[in-house]
């Protein structure tokens, strides 16, 4: 089962098949050519600090915490 993603209160999770934290632009397109070819949803979250579900996904989750 894939892992569980909160955001910060825990208000919001989801399961996406992918959490992926590129390193590098080159990274972060793979990273969205890989999901987008197998047909997933790809989000992307910053802080996590939305109540709403605007990055809950079964997909692809990209989050950009180690991009420089």
């Amino acid at each position: 089962m894939p892992p569980e993603w909160p955001n910060w209160s825990g208000s919001v999770t989801c399961r996406p098949e992918v959490i992926a934290t590129p390193r590098s632009e080159d990274e972060l397109a793979e990273t969205v050519r890989l999901a987008t070819a197998a047909g997933q949803i790809v989000r992307l979250v910053g802080s996590g600090h939305s109540f709403v579900p605007l990055c809950a996904t079964e997909g692809c989750l990209i989050s950009l915490d180690e991009l420089q």
